[in-house]
């Protein structure tokens, strides 16, 4: 999308759907251009998507599992508006910037603050996919020994352990979320999703952003 602006096609159900909201939300938040195209709902887009009509389709997993589980598209994305991100393979990091939204086995998953049910959706689907790892955008630039925006003398950590992190009480995520990701080796990447390029940096492995959760080892990269 990066190399090809406004040339990589991507069906939706109409403008303002949840699929061109999603579509919308990886554009602002890699700055990748799209050309749009409509279609008369969400499993007609799904089928221009496998028949070459389009070279993307951000609809419903529901309408497009059929055709994942045929292996007939490659499932890249799993967004919930307004609460959290992406799920995404590593592996096709620089597909979505050279190509298009294309899916790889593995994933990353994207989550932004709010509940804690709205953290372990995305969470839970990052497991079921296999993800390498998973990502909490954020307002801050990582991970802190205490709330930066109250405390000038917070630290940030550019890596720790899941059990640091449960026993430091940091602000990760919730406790049950944190746990989930250690019994599943599931990395946990936070980065600050305000400041522009930098999901785009971060899903392409530039390891000078964010803060990482994972095993003993120094990075999940």
């Amino acid at each position: 999308m990066k190399a090809k602006p406004g040339e990589i096609t991507v069906a939706t159900a109409g403008v303002t759907s949840g699929g061109h909201n999603a579509m919308e939300a990886i554009s602002k938040a890699t700055g990748a251009k799209y050309r749009h195209v409509t279609y008369d709902g969400g499993n007609p887009a799904v089928v221009a998507t496998v028949g070459g009509e389009t070279q993307v389709t951000t609809q419903l997993a529901v309408e497009q599992a059929e055709m994942i589980r045929a292996k007939r598209i490659r499932p890249l994305a799993s967004i919930t508006i307004g609460s959290s991100g992406v799920v995404v393979g590593r592996g096709a990091a620089s597909a979505v910037v050279e190509r298009h939204v294309v899916a790889a086995r593995a994933g990353l998953g994207v989550g932004a603050g709010g509940a804690a049910w709205r953290v372990r959706r995305p969470l839970a689907r990052a497991v079921e996919v296999g993800a390498e790892i998973i990502f909490k955008a954020t307002k801050v630039d990582g991970i802190y020994t205490a709330d930066p925006v109250l405390d000038p003398k917070a630290v940030r950590l550019s890596h720790i352990t899941y059990i640091d992190a449960l026993n430091r009480g940091l602000r990760v995520m919730d406790t049950t979320a944190i746990t989930l990701c250690m019994e599943n080796k599931l990395p946990i990447g936070v980065f600050n999703l305000n400041t522009p390029g930098n999901l785009l940096r971060i899903v392409c492995g530039d390891p000078t952003v964010g803060s990482y959760v994972s095993d003993s080892a120094p990075s999940p990269r």
